[in-house]
């Protein structure tokens, strides 16, 4: 799903990223240095929420000089929403919770977080705190942002990774996907604790200014309002639309976002009644000329419809997502795709505002008699978080690997327990459950289904919170195939022990041991009934019992064991279980197969028995 925005925007899903292509005025699009890689999207079991639905939207530095130096003043409302947050957080409507990721730790692309400056706290916080007086949630909005040097001249920064989830008790329509962010708050709790709405990544190789009037300097880049387009990008400020090889496309699954729904032509044909992918659609999103209309969003334009970004050269992160230019240099232009050095503007605008409405969300002021109000939460881990750690066993990749292997991970510091979840879904989340381990740091599994990849991770907790191994990367691992089936003939073991594959492979037949009873005799005792091989498995039961798995084509182990067995002339005989190791010796087959009883006991003489026996004593 690709985004464009310019200066902030608003985006649920998954959240968006923030690079800053130039200004459409000033002579084209600014090339993007750097783009994180779009994740991988998939689906829970359940079909009703999507994992990494929507790739990274930027936001890139505008060197339009026409838009450089431009500060729009806060409006009266906005100032004092900022200042009242300060002096009093439980005034606000929408709670966030934003941790400052630890140094070392790594974002969802794998960006590694430096040391989050206080300063960028501050400015954040106050980004944070001019959505909580726009906006009402009864749930808490997540974010992890993490401060990191991305090598880029002109992101300034990006987010996204959030779940998304449609049908979900509260969905104000059926088959449409909303962001998380946006998804709780109208389901009425959070619909996934354990995840982040929104997860955003400043580069840290620009010069910020970290203040909050909106007085820029000329050669700084002003991070309030950067990072207040970006968490307006992860409030549902974006859709599905994807643009390559001439087609356009939207929607996952069957179903649009929430935003989709209310694009269109400019002959008023819906986004969502176009063929699904197709040329036609492709040209809608590159042709200058695509807008949201919806009710309120358009009162806020003058009654007109809201022109969006659409350039006629498809920008990823930037098309589709944001407004158009001709909102630059508005009091609206927070929401345009990007950002000139000594320009600020702090106001959402009234037709972000209005536009958010239309998605869903309920704005300050307007609520009803169910309105919650929840304080501004603004949690700095970074000392008191469990320490960055790391897996170990089974290597990350590793192959051939056995049924019951054992996870194993190094001790994080400050942790007070770890959990560890495995599954088989390629998708960066926990599609089965956490299993805690207590304070072991290591996990014994079973019954893993052969030739099959596995995907595993740890985090590690405490009072504080929790941090995932290897900086939240998942490793794998494959389970080794099944063997081939067994060789048919004959099997001898190295303590006693010995049987035959039939011809098909199908059964195991006259398995048989050699014994020694001390002052009674040598026997051979023989189970004459062919037992099925299932799973590369067999095992009879019994007097004498008996079990073995096919480990190869030619190897095998198993046990074996004697239970109130009855020898006559000798007495009852009870001992084992006893272990085996068994290989293929040659093609032969029993002369004559003979069924019908269990079992047989022979008496021979010891100087015929093989030199493997077991020796019991009657007691």
């Amino acid at each position: 799903m690709d985004k464009a925005f310019k200066k902030f925007i608003v985006a649920l899903m998954i959240t968006s990223l923030f690079l800053f292509p130039m200004a459409g005025g000033y002579g084209g699009v600014q090339a993007q240095d750097s783009f994180p890689p779009a994740l991988e999207p998939s689906l829970s079991a359940d079909g009703l929420t999507l994992y990494n639905g929507v790739p990274p939207l930027v936001i890139v530095v505008d060197p339009n000089p026409a838009m450089q130096g431009i500060q729009i003043p806060a409006e009266p409302e906005v100032q004092a929403a900022i200042d009242a947050a300060v002096a009093d957080p439980d005034a606000v409507n929408a709670a966030f919770s934003i941790t400052y990721q630890a140094a070392g730790t790594e974002d969802p692309w794998h960006a590694v977080c430096q040391d989050f400056p206080a300063a960028a706290k501050t400015a954040f916080n106050t980004a944070a705190a001019i959505w909580t007086a726009t906006l009402q949630s009864p749930v808490p909005i997540t974010i992890s942002a993490c401060w990191s040097n991305l090598g880029s001249s002109t992101t300034l920064g990006y987010s996204g990774g959030a779940y998304i989830y449609r049908d979900f008790p509260g969905a104000p329509k059926p088959n449409t996907w909303y962001e998380s962010s946006l998804a709780n708050a109208l389901h009425g709790s959070d619909l996934d604790s354990a995840k982040y709405d929104d997860y955003i990544t400043y580069n840290s190789g620009f010069t910020w200014f970290y203040g909050t009037g909106g007085v820029v300097p000329a050669d700084q880049y002003d991070l309030v309002t950067v990072a207040a387009h970006e968490i307006a990008h992860g409030l549902n400020f974006s859709g599905s639309a994807q643009y390559a090889g001439g087609e356009g496309s939207y929607g996952f699954d069957g179903s649009p976002y929430i935003y989709d729904t209310f694009m269109e032509a400019f002959d008023g044909k819906k986004l969502t009644s176009y063929t699904n992918p197709s040329t036609d659609l492709g040209s809608l999103l590159t042709s200058g000329s695509l807008w949201f209309n919806g009710s309120n969003a358009n009162a806020a334009n003058g009654g007109s419809r809201v022109k969006m970004y659409a350039p006629s050269s498809w920008l990823k992160g930037s098309s589709y997502a944001h407004l158009d230019e001709i909102f630059n240099g508005t009091v609206n232009d927070m929401m345009t795709y990007s950002v000139a050095s000594g320009s600020a503007n702090h106001n959402p605008g009234p037709v972000t505002k209005g536009l958010l409405k239309d998605l869903g969300w309920v704005l300050a002021g307007e609520g009803t008699s169910s309105k919650i109000y929840l304080p501004l939460v603004l949690r700095d881990l970074n000392g008191s978080l469990p320490g960055n750690f790391s897996k170990s066993a089974p290597a990350n990749g590793a192959t051939d690997q056995p049924a019951n292997p054992t996870l194993s991970w190094g001790a994080s510091s400050k942790a007070t327990s770890y959990e560890y979840c495995i599954d088989t879904s390629n998708n960066s989340a926990c599609d089965a459950t956490w299993i805690s381990t207590a304070a072991s740091t290591s996990a014994g599994l079973s019954g893993l289904t052969p030739a099959i990849k596995y995907y595993w991770q740890v985090r590690a907790n405490n009072a504080s919170g929790t941090t995932n191994a290897d900086g939240g990367t998942w490793w794998s691992f494959t389970t080794a195939g099944s063997p081939t089936s067994p060789t048919p003939g004959f099997w001898e073991s190295t303590s006693g022990d010995e049987f035959y594959v039939t011809p098909d492979q199908a059964n195991v037949d006259n398995f048989a041991i050699d014994i020694v009873v001390t002052g009674c005799g040598s026997y051979k005792i023989t189970h004459l009934i062919a037992e099925p091989i299932v799973g590369n498995q067999f095992s009879f039961s019994g007097p004498f019992y008996a079990s073995g798995t096919f480990d190869s084509t030619t190897s095998a182990h198993g046990t074996d064991g004697l239970t109130s067995f009855d020898i006559v002339n000798c007495g009852t005989v009870t001992d084992g279980p006893w272990d085996w190791t068994a290989t293929w010796q040659n093609s032969s087959q029993p002369a004559s197969i003979i069924e019908g009883d269990a079992q047989t006991v022979v008496l021979v003489p010891e100087s015929q028995m093989s030199h493997y026996y077991h020796t019991i004593t009657i007691k």
